[in-house]
């Protein structure tokens, strides 16, 4: 279900805003997903899910304004989706 994927993207916008805030830097404005790759989807219907969703999330690469996170959705120890997201930044003047 591609609403696993917005989960994931979710938790990167989450993370980008408390990194953010740690580093002190400049405040991000927005974040635009500019595109998916390496999708894998392994359940289609969310409803059969009985497990709690874990979403992780993790920036592999950062450069002026560009990121690429990696990011896994499971259900106890099942692998719902995973794939990687680049992200572009625009960030207040």
């Amino acid at each position: 279900m591609i609403s696993l994927l917005e989960y994931g993207a979710q938790a990167m916008a989450v993370h980008g805003c408390l990194n953010s805030d740690q580093q002190q830097s400049r405040d991000l404005e927005e974040g635009y997903l500019a595109a998916l790759r390496d999708i894998k989807i392994t359940q289609g219907d969310l409803s059969l899910i009985q497990d709690e969703l874990q979403i992780h999330a993790e920036k592999i690469f950062a450069d002026a304004g560009n990121m690429i996170y990696s990011m896994e959705i499971h259900a106890g120890s099942r692998m719902l989706a995973s794939g990687r997201a680049t992200v572009v930044a625009k960030f207040k003047e």
